[in-house]
């Protein structure tokens, strides 16, 4: 869950292979953000909050790539390892699960962030941390991407 993050995420993967002695394998977990979003449709306790769009802004602006874990399975083919796989997992947080307490944590970590660039308004910020704990809260988490492959 760090690579997406990084700016030079590629260089980053290409020296992560490059270490691996031959017959060696890497495996590799990041999160697909972009692909599964709240959709209140589903039910009444699915929320797509302003800061949930505030904060991927937030993402985009400063370069992390939220779709990485989902890309990650071509990126290791095109780098040579052999043996690739991937699978992708995701999860309902219920207010309450962890999922929420790391959704707390992100939105007050990009608090002023997303305050100081217009995305969101304090009133809507408080309002989305309280939904957090709202009994009738859930959403979906973002995909987990593990994938793996093996040095020849």
């Amino acid at each position: 869950l760090v690579l997406m993050h990084i700016p030079d995420r590629e260089r980053a993967l290409d020296r992560m292979i490059a270490a691996l002695k031959p017959g060696g394998w890497l495996v590799e977990e990041d999160f697909d953000v972009a692909s599964v979003w709240p959709d209140p449709g589903r039910g009444p306790g699915e929320v797509l909050s302003k800061t949930h769009l505030a904060m991927a802004q937030i993402m985009d602006d400063r370069g992390v790539d939220r779709n990485f874990g989902r890309r990650l399975f071509g990126l290791l083919r095109s780098h040579g390892l052999v043996d690739v796989g991937a699978a992708g997992r995701t999860f309902m947080w219920p207010a309450g699960s962890p999922g929420p307490a790391l959704m707390r944590a992100n939105y007050e970590q990009l608090r002023e962030a997303m305050l100081a660039a217009g995305y969101v308004t304090p009133q809507q910020l408080e309002q989305d941390l309280a939904r957090l704990e709202d009994p009738s809260f859930f959403m979906p988490s973002p995909i987990l991407w593990a994938a793996w492959g093996r040095r020849p």
